[in-house]
């Protein structure tokens, strides 16, 4: 009997490890057709937006990326490939190719090595189209425009203002790696003048100097139209509409905030504690890991008092003069 049952107990246990092989197959094969019809779907969507023997850069999962050129006729318009990029040239190159060129861009994937490359297709692309798992980028057509509206105040902590000159795309894309922190009071205000358009990047960041529940920021909802603005880890969440220039004003007092769109002022809502400093960089167009703002930000300034409610529509309307509703 003790033979017997032994014999039964490892029949049992070989053919419970076989069962489980077989588990794992069936994943692992649900798992490569998935990949596979991913793939797919971004080669179909390669095809369609772009012409045979057009030069077009791909930035995906290097394991991935030779499938994107394989018997569709597009030609890499940088060389060598990501998978042999080793030396700091050819990054250097391929920033160059970025910031200079006006080649198609698709993405699905970026590297931390490409951190510098993916902040200048921030500064100088725009999001044309995308599907669930790849976006198209485009060459920015919206240009900003020249005049300096936030260099008017003795008040002025921080004040950048970008151009579409190479010097401009040069320091958009410096700026979205960090700047040096920024000590602030307990009343101040932030504006910013850019143009709104569909995002990639989850939490697309315009500028925050957040780190945990502490300090502020103002960016995307999940690649959604919607914009938040936060302070101390607590954010208020606002609807906005595509493809249309907006000038944002945040009023931070101590115990509330005030938030203007446009000149209007869209809410006021109370604060328990005054801003706590966070002793983080000061982002624009990103904040530190992958969360870049793709299109036109024209101007950012950082005040140390807050702005008076007339002086926020005098420059919505300078404002307006220049770019129309």
């Amino acid at each position: 009997m003790i033979i017997y049952w032994t014999g039964n107990l490892v029949e049992i246990v070989f053919n419970a490890n076989n069962m489980t092989d077989l588990v794992y197959q069936e994943e692992d094969i649900k798992d490569q057709s998935k990949t596979q019809q991913i793939i797919e779907d971004n080669i179909d969507f390669i095809v369609k937006n772009s012409k045979e023997k057009e030069k077009v850069l791909i930035l995906a999962e290097k394991k991935n990326q030779p499938l994107f050129f394989d018997g569709n006729k597009r030609v890499s318009a940088f060389n060598p490939g990501f998978i042999d990029l080793f030396l700091h040239s050819d990054l250097t190159r391929l920033e160059e190719l970025i910031k200079d060129s006006s080649f198609n861009i698709f993405i699905t994937h970026t590297y931390p090595f490409l951190d510098r490359a993916t902040a200048l297709i921030a500064a100088s692309y725009e999001n044309k189209e995308g599907n669930n798992n790849m976006f198209l980028v485009t060459k920015r057509k919206t240009r900003i425009p020249e005049k300096t509206f936030f260099d008017n105040s003795e008040q002025l902590i921080f004040h950048r203002k970008y151009k579409d000159d190479s010097t401009g795309i040069k320091m958009r894309a410096e700026d979205a790696k960090g700047i040096e922190s920024i000590r602030l009071g307990t009343a101040f205000s932030v504006e910013i003048f850019f143009y709104l358009t569909p995002q990639f990047y989850p939490k697309a960041t315009l500028i925050s100097n957040l780190l945990d529940s502490n300090g502020f920021v103002i960016g995307n909802v999940s690649n959604t139209s919607k914009y938040f603005f936060g302070i101390n880890g607590t954010a208020y969440i606002a609807p906005m509409t595509n493809y249309k220039w907006y000038y944002y004003a945040m009023n931070v007092f101590p115990n509330h905030i005030e938030i203007y769109v446009n000149g209007s002022q869209i809410l006021s809502y109370p604060l328990h504690e005054p801003m706590r400093n966070s002793g983080n960089k000061l982002y624009i167009g990103n904040h530190d890991n992958f969360q870049y703002y793709i299109g036109a930000i024209s101007e950012v300034a950082i005040t140390k008092t807050t702005l008076d409610s007339n002086q926020i529509q005098a420059t919505w309307k300078e404002i307006k003069q220049v770019v129309g509703k």
